[in-house]
């Protein structure tokens, strides 16, 4: 059973490591070359950006899985268009001012994989909690059942390797 903070504090998780791994000065320029529609750029500041107040009701659970879907698009567009080509990304930072900046540059391009894989971990935790709320508190009528194309979460993450 979770509880609304728990899930508050998953979202938390998220945010923080987007903006500090993913989205962090040292990348930014590397992740503005994918071009997203409006709206999935949308759905995804919901749980990027938006301060979720209320979590108790179908709608607000219905925006965050719209909100996983969006993210899980911008991922596979990192893992499709970025991440094979990371190495042409290379010589991001050797205008930096200092050698310090040069170096943290170079390491944000080296684990980025890793921290998209992390994004994706953070993202299944996520899911996994909001799946088991909808059930417990909306269990006549969950609201994924209302998701367009929910399935395309559900294939997303099935396609994921087992924890170890």
């Amino acid at each position: 059973m979770y509880t609304t903070a728990d899930i508050k504090t998953k979202i938390n998780d998220i945010r923080r490591h987007y903006e500090s791994y993913i989205n962090s000065k040292y990348l930014k320029s590397v992740i503005m070359k994918i071009d997203l529609p409006h709206m999935t750029m949308r759905d995804m500041e919901y749980i990027i950006n938006t301060e979720i107040t209320y979590i108790d009701s179908k709608g607000s659970l219905a925006d965050m899985y719209c909100g996983i879907k969006a993210i899980i698009y911008f991922v596979r567009e990192l893992e499709g268009k970025i991440i094979p080509n990371l190495h042409s990304y290379s010589d991001i930072g050797k205008t930096a001012v200092s050698t310090n900046e040069q170096i943290l540059y170079q390491m944000a391009i080296k684990n980025f994989p890793m921290n998209v894989k992390i994004l994706t971990d953070l993202l299944k935790q996520l899911y996994d909690m909001l799946i088991v709320f909808d059930n417990e508190h909306f269990y006549q009528n969950q609201a994924y059942k209302n998701v367009a194309d929910f399935d395309s979460i559900l294939k997303f993450f099935s396609t994921l390797p087992p924890k170890k």
